[in-house]
């Protein structure tokens, strides 16, 4: 498919803070995507992690359904790792987990960018969040990717503010902060987010 002068295909991989939920309108990516000019395949789904299926199949599994139909991607944003720890699974395996989606992103779409973004919590960040930030930071270094820290996305702000009430969710507000602090650390990192 021939792109729009300007347009930058863009697949994002990661669970309901990606996804959206009926808390908001729009995600982060929504928001990203009209300012940068992206063709945005967002393939998140809501309860999904890098073990657990929620809504769809785990995300190394998904990688593996979606991209073949966009080997021509730039940029694949892989984002998630809550659910996984929510529902017990050890930082290790969620670190392999990871491993193996970044590496299977490599193959199918070996001319994208990939950035692995921390796991993005729905209050400050708590111990385990850190800890599996800090595996998915080694996972990604040691498979060349950059990697994106968004656990403090939450520090500064009211929660009543950017957090539905489900007391999980980001309000349409919290994904314009969210994308804010992406954006930011997109371009920290050198990702070049227009085509």
């Amino acid at each position: 498919m021939v792109l729009p002068a300007g347009v930058l295909p863009v697949v994002v991989f990661g669970d309901s803070f990606t996804a959206g939920s009926p808390m908001s309108s729009r995600t982060w990516a929504d928001v990203l995507a009209r300012r940068h000019r992206w063709r945005l395949i967002d393939a998140a789904a809501g309860g999904s992690g890098f073990l657990v299926a929620g809504l769809a199949v785990p995300i190394p599994l998904r990688v593996e359904q979606v991209l073949p139909a966009h080997p021509d991607a730039r940029l694949v944003i892989i984002a998630g790792g809550h659910n996984d720890l929510v529902v017990g699974g050890l930082p290790a395996a969620i670190g392999e987990a990871l491993g193996a989606a970044v590496r299977l992103v490599g193959e199918l779409a070996p001319t994208a960018r990939i950035v692995v973004i921390s796991t993005l919590p729905s209050a400050p960040a708590q111990t385990d969040d850190l800890v599996l930030r800090d595996v998915q930071r080694q996972t990604a270094a040691a498979l060349g990717v950059r990697f994106l820290d968004a656990t403090g996305w939450l520090e500064t702000v009211d929660l009543d503010d950017v957090i539905g009430t489900d007391a999980i969710h980001p309000t349409d507000r919290g994904h314009e902060l969210l994308a804010d602090v992406i954006e930011r650390g997109l371009l920290d990192l050198g990702v070049p987010l227009d085509g």
